[in-house]
């Protein structure tokens, strides 16, 4: 360096301290990975709260669409089987039995659908990620 460098260093430099030893440097080395693992679990969990958000309202249109769907199912099957008791249609016994056995069981199978599917247990897999950090 020059002369006039090194004059103008001094205003620069507020302290020298002693020498950096082994043991500092470990140290910074292990608060920058610690730091670096914060950065990547605080990236892992906003985007897996994203993620979930997004499934919860797309789940939450769907579920409300079959469950009016079911309603609707219901209502129907009811109104006419009230038909019925009150003699307006005239259909066989057997028929209704035969009639009301599997739109009972496809309720009840709409039902268990939408409780598998649109409410799965989730969140396992970011946990393990998050392990392996």
């Amino acid at each position: 360096m020059k002369k006039e460098e090194t004059d103008r260093l001094p205003s620069k430099v507020l302290e020298i301290g002693p020498p950096l030893t082994e043991e500092d440097i470990d140290s910074y080395i292990r608060i920058r990975d610690a730091e670096d693992r914060s950065y990547k679990l605080r990236a892992i969990v906003d985007a897996w709260d994203k993620q979930q958000s997004e499934d919860r309202k797309m789940r939450k249109g769907y579920a409300w669409f079959f469950i009016i769907l079911i309603a609707i199912q219901i209502i129907a099957i009811n109104a006419f089987f009230l038909l019925v008791g009150l003699k307006i249609i005239k259909i066989d016994p057997l028929f209704l039995k035969v009639f009301f056995i599997p739109v009972l069981a496809e309720i009840v199978t709409m039902t268990l659908v939408i409780l598998k599917y649109l409410f799965p247990k989730s969140g396992s897999d970011v946990l393990e990620l998050i392990r392996k950090l």
